[in-house]
Parts: C-alpha cells; structure tokens; sequence
C-alpha cells in the first residue's frame, strides 16, 4: 500500500540483477522534507542494462538528511532541496564505484540539476552545493553521464518509487552505504580532482597528483 500502482506493475515485471554485470545504469533520485518530527531523507533507485540491454531492477539506497557527522554532506539547512541534492551525492558516489561505462541519474529537481552543473548559484545550503557539483564533475569526467530531469508525481514508476522510498526512509527505513563509498566522502581536496581516480593506471601516471591548495 506504500508504493504507487506504477511502480508495483514494474516492479513485478522487471527481472532483478547484479550491478556487477551491468554496463550501464539509470538512476532515480529523490528526497522530501520531512513533516513534523520527521526529518527529510533522500533515496535513489537503480535500474542496470545489460550486454543484451535486457533492463533490470538493481536495488536503492536511502538515509536521512542531518547536519551533524562526518557524513551530513555539508547541509547548513535542512529543507527539501538539501535532500534533492544529497540523494545525487549518493548516488554519484555508488555510481562511481561500480564497472558501468555509462551513467543517466533522473531527479525531479531542476534546482538541483542546476546546481551539480553550475548553472545556478546557491543561497543556502553552499557547502552542499560545492560537494554536489564535485562530485557530479568527477563522475561526468570518468564516465558518460546525463542528468535529466522528470515532472513529479506524474505517474512515472521509477520517479514514484523513489519518492516512496525517500518518504520511508523519513519513517525510519535506512540502507546502510557500503564503508568504502562513505569513507570516499570525508577525503580533504579529494573531489575537484576525483576522476582522476577513477581513470585507468595508464592514463592517470599523465597527471601529477592532486594537491591540496
């Protein structure tokens, strides 16, 4: 009773899958903002392609938004558009850990598309908006990525259950991210320079390494 119909029909027709085997993924966004005593919480929705581009549901991911810990994501307020911006962050983050050459992250959030592209010039939340936009540079540059944006609430099943899983995780439903990509987020001057990284032992020795300034 929790999903929307959409994304139960879909979820029922989709096969499941491994990341591991996947060479492209799409991934839905989404956060809230809380209500009440309840605080705001993002969430992400994968679906991963194939050899064959045969599509299969992957899993998601969610947390709640906080202020406080060495993962709050440089939040200084905690209104929606933070949990916009944090379910990007993460899902960025668990991009990046994965073999897919090709990336396509899908969020109802025009703010937030234009702040992980520079095009829009934060007011609040600056230090989260930062990160964001790192972040979103350092996966553009290692892989091939879009950042699209979908209506809300318009019946699209992906978008759907990413919104229903960010309103659960609200309630308390968290899945836990793997240390190896939380730990990635508290590196100092890691991410302007991240894609390097993420490049080939080759083709990084053509770059000095990064340095703190």
């Amino acid at each position: 009773d929790t999903l929307h119909p959409a994304a139960v029909l879909e979820l029922q027709r989709l096969p499941t899958g491994q990341a591991e085997d996947m060479l492209r993924f799409k991934i839905y966004t989404d956060g809230t903002g809380g209500s009440g005593d309840l605080p705001p919480a993002w969430a992400f929705a994968v679906l991963g392609y194939d050899g064959d581009d045969t599509c299969h549901f992957i899993g998601f991911m969610c947390g709640t938004l906080t202020q406080a810990g060495a993962f709050a994501s440089g939040m200084d307020t905690l209104a929606n558009n933070g949990a916009e911006y944090a379910a990007v962050i993460w899902a960025s983050l668990w991009a990046m850990q994965t073999k897919a050459t090709r990336i396509d992250v899908i969020t109802d959030s025009e703010l937030t598309i234009g702040m992980a592209t520079s095009k829009f010039t934060p007011k609040v939340n600056q230090q989260a908006s930062l990160l964001l936009s790192d972040i979103w540079f350092a996966l553009s540059t290692a892989k091939t990525t879009t950042l699209q944006h979908v209506p809300s609430h318009t019946g699209d099943p992906w978008n759907e259950l990413a919104d229903s899983i960010a309103a659960l995780a609200s309630n308390g439903l968290t899945v836990r991210l793997p240390e190896k990509v939380k730990s990635s987020l508290t590196r100092t001057f890691f991410w302007k320079w991240a894609w390097v990284q993420l490049l080939s032992p080759a083709a990084a020795e053509a770059y000095p390494p990064p340095q703190a300034t």
